[in-house]
């Protein structure tokens, strides 16, 4: 990943070497906007040596060389317009280009990225990382260094230009323009640090201000809002304590930036009227001098000014850039289309699989088990028994220690992820619902489902008569989040949206915590009339009692503790037939 480190060149120069791979097809477009700057600034020479031959002809009472200048200059304007659209219609062009390009891989990293990496990062942080660093670091980036090979133009043909006139007054016009980069050395690097811990600092906010919203009913039933205000409050200052920081110094360097302007003035008209006194150079060559130094020395402010933007802009980039160094999930091949396994029943089979969070923290401990090709089989244990880890690692999430997974035939290990996913139609325990229709949401299981299609999967899960009734039917917007919708509402829609997958496995986690009896009975009864003879994995913190489970897997400190039919685990009463005798006293099911 990048990282700060002390050496910022090093760090800037890997930042700018990655975009410029990153946009290696739009190099032609940056390559013609240098010329286009490059030419401008020859133009703006040509137009300073048109105002010096006016000057000269007037004084001189020369009406030929008068004419010849004026068309001179007509000749600069031409060429001042024409380039100067051409730069701004391609500068928009090539902004949007390598932004949108830079967001769109970043988004794309984001779905493909290796699980245990991103639970290291905030989505608030993430959601700012790609919509605002990663858009106006590139924007910032991209117009800072045109004006960067502006600035080196102008300067270059300038100094041939006035060298041409008298050596000694360029060189010590040079000297003074110098001064700048010299005198902003420090506060440029001041500057740097600044703006990397405001970055910080806003991005800590932000994640702050997220959770705060996302917990809203938590921080109002724990009456935590004292406490979150002064959180927030703590935050906030820090956040603007760099922010004046960087303030401070951004003035600072105004005002050093205004000092070297007038001086530099005041030198080269006092030193210009000596050489003019002793007929070295003519008042013609002091006012080419003025204007050149005013348009070396502007461009050289500005950009001096800029620097520290310059840094702004590589600090943002610098945090865009290490999510798209992020370790993707396995056998990713850059979201190329995969083709579908067969939809028949399909054996798994867990053969010594092991697994750790971390050193000392192991989830699961050399576990074995067969689901036949199928079959229904029931994974119930208590909370933190190891049931969602052997989820994680039979979607790939997460990648065994040791052991073999395999679907039929089909090693785990081997196979592409996208490819191994695209054989299991799962149904999460959190049960997300985008902001979309009724119609959208439900065929994000099969994104070419026709509207009977959709509102067959959705009888099979008793949601077609509540879709009916709304004021759209299936075209209802939801709202964010299923914001409109209960929770076995939300539920029925994910399982729906699993129906019309039709997989050769399906894996429920937790799908009917919502629903009452009579609806989680109805939701498995239907469920398995519409999956026939698939194989079905169920993980459920209840003891279900379902007549289709053909096997259950009690699991208790990551380990199988006991596994058979219903009756042969009740017949044995031991953990299972405790489970479901307490959980039954608790519900008061007879």
């Amino acid at each position: 990943m990048l990282k700060q480190s002390g050496n910022k060149a090093g760090s800037s120069w890997r930042v700018l070497t990655s975009l410029l791979q990153i946009n290696r097809k739009l190099w032609p477009q940056y390559v013609f906007l240098i010329i286009c700057i490059i030419l401008a600034a020859g133009i703006d020479v040509a137009g300073t040596e048109a105002f010096r031959r006016m000057i000269s002809a007037a004084t001189d009472s020369n009406m030929g060389a008068l004419r010849e200048s004026l068309l001179l200059a007509g000749g600069v304007i031409a060429g001042t317009v024409i380039l100067g659209s051409c730069a701004s219609l391609l500068t928009e062009f090539v902004n949007y280009r390598s932004s949108v390009h830079l967001e769109s891989l970043m988004v794309q990293k984001l779905l493909h990225m290796n699980i245990a990496s991103h639970r290291n990062y905030h989505s608030g942080d993430l959601v700012k990382r790609v919509s605002d660093n990663a858009r106006n670091g590139q924007i910032a980036l991209n117009n800072n260094l045109m004006d960067g090979f502006r600035v080196f133009a102008v300067i270059v043909l300038n100094l041939v230009y006035l060298s041409a006139i008298n050596i000694l007054f360029t060189v010590s016009c040079l000297v003074v323009a110098l001064l700048l980069p010299f005198a902003l050395k420090y506060l440029s690097r001041k500057l740097n640090v600044i703006y990397g811990h405001k970055l910080d600092a806003e991005s800590a906010l932000n994640a702050f201000t997220q959770e705060c919203i996302d917990g809203a009913e938590v921080v109002r039933t724990t009456s935590l809002g004292e406490r979150t205000d002064s959180i927030f409050h703590s935050k906030y200052a820090e956040f603007m304590k760099w922010t004046k920081k960087g303030i401070w110094f951004e003035s600072l360097t105004n005002q050093v930036n205004f000092f070297i302007r007038i001086g530099g003035m005041i030198f080269i008209i006092g030193y210009g009227g000596v050489l003019v006194k002793q007929e070295i150079i003519g008042v013609s060559s002091v006012v080419a001098f003025i204007l050149v130094f005013w348009r070396m020395l502007n461009p050289i402010s500005n950009a001096m000014v800029m620097w520290p933007r310059i840094q702004n802009s590589l600090s943002q980039l610098t945090r865009a850039l290490e999510i798209l160094e992020m370790e993707e999930e396995r056998g990713i091949h850059n979201g190329n289309e995969m083709s579908r396994n067969s939809s028949e029943p399909a054996m798994v089979q867990f053969s010594n699989v092991s697994f750790a969070y971390s050193p000392g923290r192991v989830a699961l401990d050399t576990i074995s088990f067969t689901v036949k090709a199928g079959t229904v089989t029931a994974i119930v244990g208590p909370s933190g028994s190891g049931k969602s880890t052997i989820l994680q690692l039979l979607l790939g999430f997460l990648q065994p220690a040791s052991g073999e997974i395999r679907i039929g035939s089909a090693l785990q290990a081997e196979r592409d992820v996208l490819q191994w996913r695209s054989d299991i139609s799962y149904i999460s325990q959190e049960m997300y619902v985008f902001s979309g229709t009724f119609f959208e949401n439900i065929a994000l299981g099969k994104l070419d489902a026709t509207l009977t299609e959709v509102m067959n999967a959705a009888q099979k899960v008793n949601m077609h008569d509540m879709i009916m009734s709304t004021p759209e039917g299936y075209d209802t917007l939801i709202g964010e989040g299923g914001l409109t919708l209960s929770g076995g509402e939300c539920q029925r829609i994910s399982i729906a949206r699993a129906l019309l997958k039709q997989a050769s496995l399906f894996v429920m986690d937790e799908p009917t915590s919502a629903l009452d009896g009579e609806n989680e009975a109805a939701i498995f009864r239907e469920f398995k009339n519409m999956i026939k003879d698939k194989t079905l994995i169920i993980v459920s913190h209840k003891p279900l009692r379902l007549e289709q489970v053909d096997q259950y897997l009690y699991l208790d400190h990551g380990q199988i503790v006991e596994q058979g039919t219903y009756e042969q685990l009740i017949a044995r009463k031991g953990k299972y037939y405790n489970l479901l005798n307490g959980y039954e006293e608790e519900h008061d099911i007879a």
